[in-house]
């Protein structure tokens, strides 16, 4: 049970003997919905920042694939499903591995006493706040800039890539379908059991057992911090949900129901819980916790409620890391910037 830091190459499921996962039907539609007329896609960008100006790549490539003279880029093939996850997968990679570089680098000077600046306001200077247009609850005062979602979220990223993301998602309630005949598809549905029970910890420990046996499995990671939620173990839930997202950000559409989520109460007394640890840190003056921000965008999203997703959000945003997070603006893309609308 617990936090599982690794994040090793997928091994997923392939339907064999009749059973299947909802990872190997989302593979399926990933295949059948992927435009035929694809491009490559430009690079992500971390959240807040804005396409490099100088890199003239994609007119090139626009240039090329219109017939243009002149042009001098390689031609580009259309890419693939996989081609485009990879792709989202190294540079999201990158993108944390330039954070940790700049954090490392960055000078640890110390002010004059009073003079510190706190995480917070570090963020309200990012995002063009002043200090005297936030009101005491956190909320912007009249008058202050307004917050550009869309180019604080969608910056760098493509739009054939995130509806493909939206189109492959889907409703499922069962991980699985078919008679389980190996010990991982038994410890699958009968954690799935557990869960639809109310079990949570029993079911933590049946789906922790089937992603031993099959590490990186998409389907047994969503199932997994699933009951994590239900059982209360909110760091470890969103911890494994960033690491399944990063590996696998072809699921960020996937809505979970029935027996494969938590019961409602028990939902609704999260994403209340989740409201309220957040709020409280805004009434302290530091950073929503990174565990309350995605779990409740999370939530809001697997429960259709447009309210608790846009807050989780922007609470993601405020954390710590928020503003340089460059899983903010692709959760922002597929969960928000289309769904809501």
């Amino acid at each position: 049970m617990g936090l599982d830091a690794s994040q090793q190459r997928p091994n997923n499921s392939a339907a064999s003997n009749g059973f299947k996962t909802t990872y190997d039907d989302l593979k399926v539609r990933l295949t059948t919905d992927t435009p035929k007329n694809a491009t490559t896609p430009p690079k992500l960008q971390p959240a807040g920042t804005l396409p490099d100006k100088t890199d003239k790549s994609t007119d090139k490539q626009l240039d090329n694939q219109s017939g243009k003279p002149g042009s001098d880029a390689t031609p580009k093939l259309p890419a693939t499903w996989e081609e485009r996850m990879q792709q989202l997968r190294a540079d999201i990679a990158k993108a944390k591995a330039d954070n940790a570089k700049k954090a490392a680098e960055k000078p640890k000077t110390a002010g004059p006493k009073g003079a510190e600046t706190t995480d917070q306001q570090r963020v309200n200077e990012k995002n063009g706040v002043k200090p005297d247009e936030k009101a005491p609850d956190g909320s912007p005062r009249p008058g202050a800039p307004k917050d550009d979602k869309k180019k604080h979220s969608m910056a760098g990223l493509d739009e054939e890539t995130l509806e493909i993301i939206r189109k492959a998602g889907a409703e499922a309630k069962t991980y699985s379908a078919g008679n389980p005949n190996s010990a991982f598809e038994n410890h699958l549905k009968i954690g799935e059991d557990a869960l639809a029970k109310g079990r949570y910890f029993d079911a933590e420990e049946r789906f922790s057992r089937a992603l031993a046996l099959r590490p990186g499995d998409a389907t047994v990671q969503a199932a997994r911090l699933n009951a994590q939620i239900g059982a209360g173990l909110y760091v470890s839930a969103a911890s494994n949900l960033r690491l399944l997202y990063e590996a696998h950000p072809e699921v960020i559409g996937m809505r979970y129901t029935g027996s494969t989520m938590p019961g409602q109460d028990r939902l609704k007394a999260t994403i209340s819980e989740m409201r309220e640890n957040i709020a409280k840190a805004k009434r302290a003056g530091t950073p929503p916790p990174d565990e309350a921000a995605m779990v409740l965008a999370y939530l809001g999203y697997q429960t259709a409620d447009a309210a608790a997703t846009r807050e989780g959000i922007a609470a993601l945003r405020e954390t710590k890391n928020g503003a340089s997070d460059p899983l903010v603006p692709l959760l922002d893309g597929v969960w928000i910037s289309k769904d809501a609308k």
